[in-house]
């Protein structure tokens, strides 16, 4: 288990204080036993993918557990909201990036970047391959070998195309070190979204309103072009089906 690994536990055993369970009471929003759960925050064991996932379940912040970071929700949730397909919140969410970072450049008055992960986060909806997995994906979007990926999550190459194809669920040490190493977000593994806008959100909340309001009509001319394209693809699709 890695050095770093350690801020998992560390944060497990501050979430169980925060909400002031006994281990029994903590383990079993987990779906294990005591003594198994004193491991998990011990970091002798790791926390499995179906922990993960029963712990969700029962309101755990898998998330923050993961990377440290609570998800902030804004206005743009409600500007991708009014796309009518998934492939027209993607197209949407590509866009917002280059007009966050013009509010960026506007407030600060310099060249400051977004963070790499909300770069990889577009990257990552722009060469997406519906006919692979999600890690597969991530793998293609890095240029990158499956020895490559095996070594950046320190295990071996048999457990890694396991988990490229699915055979095997990765633990909260692996989506750790997507988040942390190779800047992608556990979520694209754990709910299957692509496209997270926590970040930017962030980013709108230091706008004054006189920026806000300017980004927002520009937001609004984007969102009409995407919702014409929808249009015409569902009506090109509902004339194709009328067909068959």
């Amino acid at each position: 288990m890695s050095d770093y690994y350690t801020d998992v536990s560390k944060r497990l055993q501050a979430y169980r204080n925060l909400l002031e369970l006994t281990q029994t009471q903590m383990g079993e929003r987990f779906g294990v036993s005591q003594s198994h759960y004193c491991k998990l925050e011990a970091g002798l064991k790791n926390i499995s993918y179906d922990n993960l996932k029963c712990f969700e379940q029962n309101g755990g912040d898998i998330y923050f557990l993961i990377t440290g970071q609570k998800i902030k929700s804004g206005k743009l949730e409600a500007y991708l909201s009014r796309c009518r397909t998934l492939q027209g919140r993607e197209q949407l969410f590509q866009f917002l990036i280059p007009v966050t970072q013009l509010g960026l450049t506007l407030i600060l008055e310099q060249d400051i970047q977004l963070t790499e992960r909300t770069f990889k986060s577009a990257r990552y909806i722009r060469e997406y391959d519906k006919r692979l997995t999600t890690w597969e994906n991530i793998r293609k979007a890095e240029s990158c070998s499956q020895l490559k990926m095996a070594e950046y999550f320190d295990i071996n190459i048999k457990r890694y195309r396991n988990i490229e194809k699915e055979k095997t669920k990765p633990n909260a040490e692996i989506l750790h070190t997507l988040y942390h190493k190779l800047k992608y977000s556990p979520l694209l593994v754990l709910d299957q979204k692509m496209y997270y806008t926590d970040e930017m959100n962030r980013a709108w909340e230091l706008f004054s309103k006189e920026i806000s309001n300017g980004l927002e009509t520009i937001v609004e001319t984007i969102l009409k072009f995407v919702q014409d394209h929808e249009t015409k693809a569902i009506k090109k699709q509902e004339r194709k089906n009328a067909k068959s």
